[in-house]
Formats: C-alpha cells, structure tokens, sequence
C-alpha cells in the first residue's frame, strides 16, 4: 500500500489495478482467467458492483459471440501492396496492427480495422521469411534470405540494429515473452540466440542436421523450441532453473 495514503486512495487504486488487469485477460483472450480473476474480487467484496456488472456482462458478451457454434469465416479485408509472394505474417499483441514479410524485400505494417497501410519497412536485400512484433508492440524482428535479422521501431519504420552470423536464410524469428531475447533459425541448420536491445550475438544451438524452419520460447522464456526439415522437434534450456 502507498505510505501515508489514506485507505479509501488506496481501495480505489487496488480496484482499478484489478479491474487493469481483467481487462487485460479479457483483451489477451484468456476467458477462463478473466472469469476466475472476476469471481476471486467478488469474493473478497472489495469490487464496487457496478463494476463488476458491467464486467461480467462484457464477459459474457464475449465468451457467447466465441464459441464453436458462432464462427463465421467472413472475410473481413484483403490487405494489398507487396510486389510478390506474402511468406510472413504476424499481429500486435493488442491486435490493431499486422505486419507482412514478402519476397519483395520489404516488411509491412497495417493497421487490422482499416486494412491501411501504415509504413514499409525497407533494408533487407533478400526475401523475408518470417516477421513478429515483441511483446509490448513497440519493435519487429524480420528474419530475410540476406542471411540477418533486423529490429524495426514500429511507430516509426526506424531500422534500429542487424544481427549478423547466420551462413543461410533466416527462416523463423522470435521474441522472448520479456522481449529481452530473440531466437532466429536458419538454413545453416542452427538456432542463434540474440540480445535484442545490442545485437549481440549469445549463443549458437547447434543439433539439426537440415534447416531450421520454425523456432519458439517457451512462455517462462526458459527453453526454446525448434522444427527442422530433419524431420524433428528439439527443446533447448536458454536459462537453467
């Protein structure tokens, strides 16, 4: 609690935090936590209930709208602009933007409700295979056939470092869930682990006897995982427990 704050600053502050927090289940699409996390505050009957109406209901309108039963298939908007092929693709974890990586070079950011295109993201002097944002939104790791991997500043298509080793296209790119590392995969058949914030290059994981198509961390950021036309699946420790 914040020192010398008088208590009814305080219960305001938790419930918007809690409330914050819900909201933020409810945007991830995590449901059942949302639910959970609802039930638990009226438990303790710190929730103002006007609220935790207004809450549940969202909730509510929610989960019926996303069942089985309701999917639609619809196509939305059809997002037009790249000169070839579309390999890459990739949402914003608060999914109002979409990136595209393609065989003409570039990167793309969209904006999803319009379907505008916002910048291209221009530097690569190969195909680009695989595209993601980090967890926060604010920077794209682009993973190319020119053998690197390029951080982008979303907001404003800045190009902000390389990550240079690989000996063959970069077919797969990842962010760790704290955004602090990235994972590359390549057609040199090795996984390269980076630091993000200097490009430095920390660590090659080397196992695959064919190229590394697709690479993952693991939630807690722990292990990493990666697919390869070897026909396998290996887990790697990138921090011991």
């Amino acid at each position: 609690e914040a020192e010398g704050a008088a208590p009814g600053i305080v219960r305001v502050l938790k419930n918007w935090f809690r409330r914050e927090k819900i909201l933020a289940l409810i945007r991830a699409g995590k449901y059942e936590a949302a639910e959970e996390a609802t039930v638990d505050w009226e438990a303790g009957g710190n929730a103002p209930k006007a609220m935790l109406a207004r809450l549940e209901k969202r909730l509510a309108i929610i989960i019926k709208a996303r069942t089985p039963d309701n999917i639609t298939g619809r196509l939305l908007r059809t997002l037009e602009g790249h000169s070839n092929t579309v390999f890459g693709v990739a949402f914003s974890p608060d999914g109002r933007l979409a990136l595209s990586g393609s065989d003409d070079k570039t990167v793309r950011v969209w904006e999803v409700a319009t379907g505008r295109h916002l910048r291209t993201l221009i530097g690569h002097s190969g195909w680009v295979r695989s595209v993601t944002f980090s967890p926060d939104g604010r920077l794209a790791l682009s993973g190319s056939d020119d053998k690197t991997v390029k951080v982008w500043e979303v907001a404003t298509g800045l190009h902000l470092r390389t990550f240079k080793g690989h000996s063959g296209s970069v077919w797969s790119v990842a962010f760790s869930p704290d955004g602090r590392l990235a994972l590359s995969g390549a057609s040199d058949n090795t996984v390269r682990v980076w630091e993000v914030a200097t490009g430095r290059h920390l660590r090659t994981l080397k196992g695959h006897s064919e190229l590394v198509f697709s690479v993952a961390f693991s939630p807690d950021g722990r292990l990493a995982l990666s697919g390869s036309s070897d026909k396998t699946v290996k887990v790697w420790e990138i921090f011991a427990e």
